[in-house]
């Protein structure tokens, strides 16, 4: 059927608010109800929030340089409908919507207890749009309600996640192939799990868009990325947070465990990351990938880690940037050795 064709809009809907705070929690500071806001960048971790100029907090964040993104849950839906409507010059929406200021760790504006994630933020950039500016910024901190982690305080990692899953299809015969689809970017700890409980590991390149193209083509029932995105095709095709959520929920009830006996399965090395800028021509990351020198340097750090480690180098698909992973048994071990390796490539 053919389509119409309409002026241009913002018809990118429905998108999830959030509430953004600013100011200074000693003094003047307010809420703020947003939908255009959303991940620019993972490494540094960086987000936006687009504001009107005429919107009373627009000051407060063009002159700290701060805000947070904080997400709110259902219980407080009422007061992120009322943060969008009222003007913090009308009154204090902290006291309107019965929310409460909470001091952050990195930046002066305050964080809503209320909700169970806040994202702390300051400013790299404003950019002049038209009807908005949008603030682009890095995150300094991830603030995290301990009832949404395990008993010890500790998130459970996505590869923990597709262990848990995975093994929970397997005692009920419904783990298509024998088969956990992750990527190159998965922890050692998934790998040695799954080589010593008899479960095939099969890796793609980076993506959930590669994770299910991959279980699509062979008909596999897991897969996932180390940042929990886990797509059960059972259930849907997509990384969903809340599927994943009921998904390892269920598979913990069943247990009786606690979480963090469950996923101690599973151990977490340490990976360290580094990132090293390359020139934008075409064909440097090629001739990187091709040196000699590189994949010398590349078996000096596999051999001196004596397989209770893994190294990673790698070509960004978007950014002119060289990826360094290395992971060992303890931080310090990787970081040297991720160092060394990025060095060699910055002398290339």
């Amino acid at each position: 059927m053919a389509k119409l064709n309409w002026k241009p809009g913002t018809l990118l809907a429905p998108v999830p608010p959030a509430l953004v705070t600013c100011g200074d929690l000693a003094g003047e500071h307010n809420v703020l109800t947003v939908a255009w806001t959303g991940i620019v960048c993972s490494d540094p971790a960086m987000t936006y929030v687009s504001v009107r100029p005429e919107r009373y907090s627009h000051h407060m964040i063009a002159e700290s340089g701060e805000f947070v993104i904080n997400l709110p849950c259902q219980s407080i839906a009422r007061a992120a409908d009322l943060c969008g409507v009222k003007s913090g010059r009308d009154g204090d929406k902290f006291a309107l919507a019965g929310l409460t200021a909470e001091p952050a760790f990195t930046v002066r504006a305050p964080v809503i207890g209320e909700c169970p994630i806040a994202l702390e933020c300051r400013v790299k950039q404003v950019l002049p749009l038209g009807t908005h500016d949008m603030f682009l910024a890095e995150i300094t901190a991830v603030d995290v309600d301990p009832r949404f982690v395990d008993e010890k305080g500790a998130l459970v990692d996505g590869d923990q996640v597709l262990v848990i899953c995975a093994t929970d299809l397997k005692r009920q015969g419904k783990l298509k192939g024998n088969t956990v689809v992750a990527t190159v970017m998965s922890n050692l700890g998934l790998h040695e799990f799954c080589r010593n409980n008899g479960i095939d590991l099969l890796c793609t390149d980076v993506g959930d868009r590669n994770v299910l193209e991959k279980m699509l083509e062979r008909d596999y029932r897991i897969g996932g990325e180390q940042s929990g995105h886990t797509i059960f095709t059972d259930v849907e095709t997509t990384g969903d947070g809340e599927v994943t959520a009921l998904q390892f929920l269920q598979v913990l009830a069943r247990s009786g465990e606690k979480a963090s006996s469950l996923v101690s399965c599973c151990a977490v090395y340490p990976q360290v990351l580094v990132n090293v800028e390359v020139p934008h021509s075409g064909g440097v990351k090629e001739a990187i990938m091709a040196s000699p020198a590189l994949a010398e340097a590349v078996k000096r750090e596999e051999e001196a880690l004596a397989g209770a480690g893994r190294v990673l180098v790698r070509p960004s698909g978007t950014e002119a940037l060289m990826r360094v992973m290395v992971e060992a048994r303890d931080q310090d071990t990787a970081q040297a050795a991720a160092q060394r390796l990025a060095d060699q490539i910055a002398a290339l």
